[in-house]
């Protein structure tokens, strides 16, 4: 019964022994939506991550290779 409330959006109601037994759809909780400027900010937040380690990993193949120099 309740997958047949959930899949129909429906509420399902049977007789049992007298009484009412009423299975109603399970609608999980909504995700609450970000903001236009919340979204904006969450989206600066990773560029700046990325962009920190896209540079952390720049001055560790530098590193490397002012390293392999030297040795030579």
């Amino acid at each position: 019964m309740a997958e047949v409330a959930n899949s129909e959006g429906v509420t399902v109601e049977i007789e049992r022994d007298g009484a009412i037994v009423r299975v109603m759809p399970f609608q999980p909780p909504q995700a609450q939506k970000m903001s236009r400027e919340e979204a904006g900010e969450a989206e600066l937040a990773r560029w700046i991550a990325n962009n920190e380690i896209r540079k952390q990993r720049e001055a560790e193949q530098a590193e490397r290779l002012r390293l392999k120099a030297t040795k030579k």
